[in-house]
């Protein structure tokens, strides 16, 4: 459990479902504390699944998901409900940024190393759960956009021309 500041001066906890076994009944009851509950995805898909379903009917405040390492869930099948997700270390990150604050958004993260990858203002990959062609750029072409950039942000290269 983990407990942050929110907005409204309250301590918000949050509960994360153990041992990556996805528990739909713990994770809701979370909510009903009060919690945020965030149900482990876990890698047995047809668990998470299930489990997915159960949590989006039962659970009557904000939720979300942890998603491991291997998990075999993808992002499409993850409902509207979960309002949280919680990604492995060293995932990727998607940001809009809009000129003129290009810069100013991207650059602490070029400043950490990370790996740019221009998504071209394509969000289908989401929806249909498969990969879009996405370029890697250098944070100066990056900058150099005129209106905004949809940027991937990874840890890691990604061999997105294997992919794709």
């Amino acid at each position: 459990m983990v407990a942050t500041r929110c907005v409204q001066g309250q301590d918000l906890i949050i509960g994360v479902t153990p041992f990556e076994l996805p528990n739909a009944r713990l994770a809701a009851a979370l909510g009903r504390a009060d919690a945020l509950g965030v149900l482990d995805l876990g890698r047995d898909a047809a668990r998470a699944r299930a489990e997915l379903t159960q949590i989006n009917l039962w659970a009557k405040k904000p939720w979300g998901v942890r998603v491991p390492s291997g998990c075999a869930i993808g992002p499409h099948e993850i409902p509207a409900g979960a309002t949280t997700i919680l990604l492995p270390f060293g995932s990727g990150v998607a940001i809009e940024a809009k000129q003129p604050y290009i810069r100013e958004t991207l650059d602490p993260f070029e400043k950490a190393g990370f790996f740019a990858y221009n998504l071209h203002n394509n969000y289908l990959w989401v929806v249909e759960n498969k990969i879009k062609p996405a370029t890697r750029m250098s944070f100066e072409e990056l900058y150099a956009k005129k209106y905004m950039v949809d940027v991937l942000l990874s840890r890691r290269e990604i061999p997105f021309e294997r992919l794709n």
